[in-house]
Protein backbone atom coordinates (compact mmCIF):
# COMPACT_ATOMS: atom_id res chain seq x y z
CA UNK A 1 0.00 0.00 0.00
CA UNK A 2 2.85 2.43 -0.23
CA UNK A 3 1.06 3.91 -3.42
CA UNK A 4 -1.62 5.60 -0.65
CA UNK A 5 -1.94 8.15 1.59
CA UNK A 6 -1.33 7.60 5.00
CA UNK A 7 -4.36 8.99 5.45
CA UNK A 8 -6.38 6.55 3.31
CA UNK A 9 -3.86 3.96 4.81
CA UNK A 10 -5.30 4.77 7.92
CA UNK A 11 -8.99 4.33 6.82
CA UNK A 12 -8.74 1.17 5.49
CA UNK A 13 -7.09 -0.38 7.80
CA UNK A 14 -9.86 0.66 10.66
CA UNK A 15 -12.70 -0.23 7.86
CA UNK A 16 -11.47 -3.80 7.40
CA UNK A 17 -10.31 -4.78 10.96
CA UNK A 18 -13.44 -6.44 12.19
CA UNK A 19 -15.51 -9.32 10.44
CA UNK A 20 -17.87 -8.40 7.80
CA UNK A 21 -20.58 -10.06 9.22
CA UNK A 22 -20.59 -7.45 12.42
CA UNK A 23 -20.12 -4.73 10.44
CA UNK A 24 -22.81 -1.58 10.89
CA UNK A 25 -24.71 -0.47 7.61
CA UNK A 26 -22.63 2.87 7.93
CA UNK A 27 -19.43 0.78 7.78
CA UNK A 28 -20.58 -1.25 4.89
CA UNK A 29 -21.25 2.00 3.14
CA UNK A 30 -17.57 3.36 3.96
CA UNK A 31 -16.19 0.05 2.52
CA UNK A 32 -17.92 0.67 -1.00
CA UNK A 33 -16.39 4.89 -0.91
CA UNK A 34 -13.19 3.58 0.37
CA UNK A 35 -13.02 0.95 -2.84
CA UNK A 36 -14.37 3.68 -5.11
CA UNK A 37 -11.36 6.04 -4.08
CA UNK A 38 -8.58 3.47 -4.35
CA UNK A 39 -9.76 1.66 -7.16
CA UNK A 40 -12.41 4.37 -9.40
CA UNK A 41 -15.20 2.34 -8.79
CA UNK A 42 -19.01 2.85 -8.47
CA UNK A 43 -20.25 0.12 -6.29
CA UNK A 44 -23.88 -0.09 -5.07
CA UNK A 45 -23.57 1.11 -1.26
CA UNK A 46 -26.53 -0.70 -0.57
CA UNK A 47 -25.84 -4.26 -2.32
CA UNK A 48 -24.24 -6.88 0.35
CA UNK A 49 -22.79 -8.61 -2.52
CA UNK A 50 -20.40 -5.57 -3.66
CA UNK A 51 -19.89 -4.54 0.15
CA UNK A 52 -18.67 -7.91 0.27
CA UNK A 53 -16.97 -7.63 -3.31
CA UNK A 54 -15.70 -4.12 -0.94
CA UNK A 55 -14.42 -6.00 1.77
CA UNK A 56 -12.32 -8.42 0.36
CA UNK A 57 -10.38 -6.35 -1.95
CA UNK A 58 -9.62 -3.94 0.92
CA UNK A 59 -8.80 -6.33 3.04
CA UNK A 60 -6.61 -8.15 0.56
CA UNK A 61 -5.05 -4.80 -0.40
CA UNK A 62 -4.24 -3.86 3.52
CA UNK A 63 -2.32 -7.72 3.54
CA UNK A 64 -0.36 -7.10 0.66
CA UNK A 65 -1.13 -9.62 -1.01
CA UNK A 66 -4.14 -7.95 -3.41
CA UNK A 67 -2.27 -9.83 -6.32
CA UNK A 68 -3.56 -13.26 -5.49
CA UNK A 69 -4.52 -15.17 -8.02
CA UNK A 70 -8.28 -17.13 -8.54
CA UNK A 71 -7.59 -20.88 -8.67
CA UNK A 72 -7.19 -22.56 -11.27
CA UNK A 73 -7.06 -25.83 -9.50
CA UNK A 74 -10.62 -25.40 -7.56
CA UNK A 75 -14.49 -24.24 -8.41
CA UNK A 76 -17.54 -23.88 -7.25
CA UNK A 77 -20.02 -26.19 -8.39
CA UNK A 78 -22.50 -25.20 -11.15
CA UNK A 79 -25.03 -25.35 -8.22
CA UNK A 80 -23.36 -22.67 -6.18
CA UNK A 81 -22.07 -20.47 -8.56
CA UNK A 82 -23.79 -17.18 -7.55
CA UNK A 83 -23.33 -18.26 -3.30
CA UNK A 84 -20.88 -16.47 -0.40
CA UNK A 85 -18.78 -19.07 1.47
CA UNK A 86 -18.27 -17.38 4.74
CA UNK A 87 -15.27 -18.48 7.10
CA UNK A 88 -15.67 -16.51 10.01
CA UNK A 89 -12.19 -18.73 11.77
CA UNK A 90 -10.09 -18.01 8.72
CA UNK A 91 -11.77 -14.79 7.95
CA UNK A 92 -12.23 -15.48 4.23
CA UNK A 93 -15.46 -14.28 2.17
CA UNK A 94 -15.37 -16.28 -1.19
CA UNK A 95 -16.92 -16.19 -4.17
CA UNK A 96 -16.70 -18.01 -6.94
CA UNK A 97 -14.58 -14.78 -8.68
CA UNK A 98 -12.53 -14.67 -5.43
CA UNK A 99 -12.09 -18.74 -4.43
CA UNK A 100 -7.88 -19.51 -4.07
CA UNK A 101 -6.24 -21.97 -4.53
CA UNK A 102 -5.38 -22.33 -0.93
CA UNK A 103 -8.57 -21.82 -0.03
CA UNK A 104 -9.95 -24.38 -2.83
CA UNK A 105 -7.71 -26.71 -1.10
CA UNK A 106 -8.76 -26.05 2.49
CA UNK A 107 -12.66 -26.46 1.49
CA UNK A 108 -12.03 -29.82 -0.25
CA UNK A 109 -10.30 -31.28 2.99
CA UNK A 110 -13.50 -29.99 5.16
CA UNK A 111 -15.70 -31.66 2.51
CA UNK A 112 -17.46 -28.33 1.32
CA UNK A 113 -20.29 -29.07 -1.23
CA UNK A 114 -19.57 -26.37 -3.07
CA UNK A 115 -16.48 -27.03 -4.09
CA UNK A 116 -14.64 -29.15 -6.31
CA UNK A 117 -11.32 -30.36 -8.34
CA UNK A 118 -10.68 -28.89 -11.80
CA UNK A 119 -10.27 -31.73 -14.11
CA UNK A 120 -7.16 -31.32 -15.59
CA UNK A 121 -7.19 -31.08 -19.57
CA UNK A 122 -5.39 -33.81 -21.75
CA UNK A 123 -2.83 -32.92 -23.39
CA UNK A 124 -2.93 -33.85 -27.19
CA UNK A 125 0.08 -34.72 -29.45
CA UNK A 126 1.10 -33.68 -32.31
CA UNK A 127 -0.58 -35.23 -35.66
CA UNK A 128 -3.89 -36.41 -33.46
Amino acid sequence: MHWLSDSLRGRITQAVEQPFNVLSKEAKSLLIKLHGEVFSSSLCRTCENEQILAYIKLTRLKQNDFIMEVSTKYRFKKAFKGSTISMAAKRWIITAETLTDEQGEYLMEQGHPAIEAVKAKKATKKGE
